[in-house]
């Protein structure tokens, strides 16, 4: 598992005074399988779905109540070497998070993180698809937009219906990115803090990825950031009064 080495050297504290940065890895050494409409990781829970005439590569804003939105289960593969999480949406149907499904433009899958409180989305990370592989398809020659190439969009939201894409647009209309080094995605300085995040498997051609790992920093609510400020204070008045 290639992010072992990040997962190791992570800063626990993420801005200590006003967010906890943590790592959910979905890949183990387990090699366990489960499918689920909605799986609870603690701090969040993942859900799942897919458009049907509706390309999420160039979309800004998509809403989950439309009828372009069906809902699917999520597929957890632990997997050491390539495994995360998918998207399944009946029995017996590929794993993966795809794009294009079966040759089908506009037909994108997409995995839902629900967060308990408002959080920042640091950073994804992707695995290909079968055969097993860490890096997801295409290549890195620096040129976006061929059909080799596995891309995603990200979204946001705070009510959990209306997403919007934490990306700028590109000249050509599209929002979608390929992940450096075939790896990953950086969120962290794009998507402010929200409750709900989407990630879409998008591209110009038919890929299947699984999302290995996510990084992410909750917010503090009001009340603990002004407890923590009491207890600076009462720390200074503490030092000020032994230095008398």
């Amino acid at each position: 598992m290639k992010i072992k080495q990040l997962a190791a050297g992570l800063a626990i504290s993420f801005a200590a005074t006003t967010a906890q940065s943590a790592l959910m890895v979905f890949d183990d050494v387990t090699d366990t399988e489960q499918t689920q409409s909605s799986i609870d990781f603690g701090d969040f829970s993942t859900t799942a779905g897919y458009t049907t005439g509706l390309n999420l590569g160039n979309t800004y804003h998509f809403n989950t109540q439309a009828s372009y939105f069906n809902t699917a289960n999520v597929y957890h593969d632990t997997w050491p070497s390539n495994g995360g999480l998918g998207v399944q949406r009946f029995p017996g149907e590929s794993d993966g998070m795809e794009s294009n499904f079966n040759g089908k433009a506009g037909t994108d899958e997409v995995l839902f993180f629900n967060f308990l409180t408002e959080t920042t989305l640091q950073q994804v990370w992707f695995n290909g698809s079968h055969p097993h592989s860490e890096y997801v398809d295409g290549d890195d020659d620096g040129v976006p937009y061929e059909r080799v190439d596995a891309m995603f969009n990200i979204f946001y939201s705070d009510n959990g219906v209306d997403y919007y894409s934490i990306f700028d647009r590109d000249t050509n209309g599209h929002y979608q990115q390929t992940p450096t080094d075939l790896d990953y995605l950086l969120t962290a300085d794009l998507a402010g803090s929200h409750t709900h995040y989407a990630v879409a498997a998008t591209g110009w051609g038919s890929h299947s990825s699984y999302v290995e790992a996510i990084q992410y920093a909750s917010v503090p609510e009001p009340g603990t950031l002004a407890l923590l400020g009491i207890g600076l204070a009462g720390l200074g008045l503490t030092r000020r009064r032994m230095a008398k």
